[in-house]
């Protein structure tokens, strides 16, 4: 079986239980950690459709949006501007490192550790979804500022005081998860943590005994996980997974939506465009989180890829046929609002497949051992390949035209190969079983030691 079937583990796993009032708002509140970064890149974006901030820095580009002979394509080749945008992940690039190395709970992983393994994914996805709700934060801000004549951007990228405080004041709240607590030798304390996470009705020892097995095996090896992963054969499917999970998170959803439009609609109007499939990504992801935990991580991916490819594909044809190769043609008004709706159904795509799941996989399929040194490296690929594709796209854009967008869709096709041959489907595993979905995988067991006999995973936390 290429992807394997979804194992449901209980008893033994942990994550039965109900949704209790302390998880819900738990997760929200970790969650909502996300929210600046998606502001801060929304925001930056966006000062590249303000006048007042390209007259105050970048006047060359605002003379080319005002120049009807300038090639669309090329409007915005600027590495200066890009590099503005881009700067944000260097940084990023570090912190994943240095994460990994010296901490380990971040954000995405402590949603996967206190939610219920049956609604882990839903839980889980309210990490993408903060990140698209500062985005929307921002297209709003911006597009409020924008009529301010010299210091609107200024208001723009002060306002980002507002998602900071939010996650402050949220880190502060959010109580310690069971696994942690274990890990630090406070079993009383994990005891008491998970009682209140899971409910009164729920299995809590089970869980703790399982959680408990876990940091012992993760005791075992308590340095050296960057060497294990690359060094040791039985993680060599975590290393792939790590390397994967950086491309997974690096699709250029957000950059291209403000790019495709751009050439297209006047700045003012470029930024409503952003709003609009701002909304759009945010209903997906509520649509993803609905049903990942019913029909699986990888059918969403599958849909959603099938999604991109085709309105890359279509983006295409509209930009070669309406723009041709010197990009000096005028947009008809139906081509225009065609491409503007393609954007949309290809922000829907990714909103409910790549958006989301791209954290739900990632922090849910690696053992505890490796998993804060997997996750970051697989934010450092990320961190690099989106600084990439950041300071190239807008150079590929004026060199390849309209075959851009075909590039990145043959991107998309590698990656969906790659989900139907090597991602085993993790629906409903408790995360502290999930070597068990490496065991039974047609190809990545071959790599991975099995478990003991007297640990086996049982099969009680069913499908939704």
């Amino acid at each position: 079986m290429t992807g394997g079937g979804a194992l449901a583990v209980g008893s033994e796993g942990g994550g039965g239980g109900a949704i209790t009032f302390t998880v819900v708002m738990s997760c929200l509140t970790a969650a909502s950690g996300r929210l600046l970064l998606g502001y801060d890149i929304s925001v930056t974006g966006g000062l590249m459709q303000m006048e007042s901030f390209l007259q105050a820095f970048f006047p060359e580009i605002l003379r080319k949006t005002n120049n009807a002979q300038q090639d669309a394509y090329c409007i915005f080749r600027n590495q200066e501007l890009t590099m503005f945008v881009s700067s944000l992940y260097l940084a990023a690039i570090l912190s994943s490192l240095v994460s990994g190395h010296l901490t380990r709970t971040s954000a995405p992983v402590y949603l996967a550790e206190i939610a219920p393994a049956r609604w882990r994914g839903a839980f889980t996805s309210c990490f993408h979804f903060f990140f698209n709700l500062g985005m929307f934060m921002a297209d709003l801000v911006n597009y409020g500022t924008d009529t301010i004549p010299r210091w609107g951007w200024r208001l723009s990228l002060g306002v980002g005081l507002v998602p900071a405080a939010v996650i402050i004041v949220g880190a502060a709240l959010i109580p310690d998860t069971p696994n942690s607590l274990v890990l630090r030798g406070r079993l009383d304390e994990a005891r008491a943590s998970l009682r209140r996470i899971r409910g009164a009705a729920a299995d809590t020892e089970a869980e703790l005994e399982s959680i408990a097995r876990a940091v012992e095996q993760d005791r075992r090896h308590a340095s050296g996980a960057f060497r294990r992963l690359f060094c040791r054969r039985e993680y060599r499917p975590h290393l792939v997974i790590a390397g994967d999970a950086g491309v997974l998170r690096s699709d250029g959803h957000d950059r291209g939506v403000h790019f495709h439009a751009a050439p297209l609609l006047h700045r003012r109007k470029a930024i409503q465009g952003s709003i609009i499939t701002d909304v759009v990504s945010l209903a997906s992801i509520a649509v993803a989180g609905l049903a990942v935990d019913r029909y699986g991580r990888r059918s969403l991916l599958m849909l959603g890829s099938a999604v991109l490819i085709l309105s890359q594909v279509a983006m295409a044809w509209v930009f070669g046929a309406r723009l041709g190769t010197d990009g000096g043609k005028s947009m008809p008004r139906g081509y225009a609002a065609a491409v503007v709706a393609l954007v949309c159904v290809y922000t829907a795509g990714f909103g409910v497949s790549w958006g989301p799941l791209k954290w739900v996989v990632t922090t849910e399929i690696f053992p505890l051992e490796v998993r804060p040194a997997a996750l970051g490296l697989g934010g450092a690929i990320s961190g690099v390949l989106i600084f990439v594709q950041s300071q190239s796209f807008l150079e590929m854009l004026c060199s390849f035209k309209y075959g851009t967008f075909l590039f990145y869709a043959g991107w998309v096709v590698v990656m969906v190969a790659s989900v139907a041959a090597f991602l085993p489907e993790t629906r409903g595993v408790a995360i502290e079983a999930m070597g068990a979905v490496w065991e039974r995988h047609w190809y990545r067991k071959r790599f991975v030691t099995l478990a003991p006999a007297s640990a086996p995973a049982k099969f009680s936390d069913g499908p939704v």
